[in-house]
């Protein structure tokens, strides 16, 4: 069983095959992962990061989060994710994120 989502707190999700659920429904591949994880591996092939073989991918929205990346793929490890490191509110207010404050302000 692939693509497992261990906790989705605010989907009340634990356990749930999401990847296999996708495959089966939609009769086609499917790939399942944490989104930093994910963003951090599409830095590495195709954005900022390409060109960095260790980083840190640190996304700031409703939250700060971070996964870590050597060798260009994520760390990982027995009890190693990629998660909230806080929740956080912006200077902006609260549901206000840094990215709809620029467009507000823009």
């Amino acid at each position: 069983m692939g693509g497992l989502a261990i906790l989705a707190a605010n989907l009340r999700w634990q356990g749930v095959p999401v990847q296999d659920w996708l495959a089966e429904h939609l009769d086609l591949p499917a790939a399942f992962g944490h989104d930093v994880r994910a963003g951090g591996l599409a830095e590495a092939r195709a954005g900022a990061d390409r060109s960095c073989a260790d980083f840190l991918h640190v996304p700031v929205g409703t939250g700060i989060t971070a996964a870590a990346f050597t060798g260009r793929r994520p760390c990982a490890h027995r009890g190693a994710t990629a998660g909230p490191a806080n929740w956080a509110t912006s200077s902006y207010g609260p549901g206000v994120t840094a990215s709809t404050a620029a467009d507000r302000d823009a």
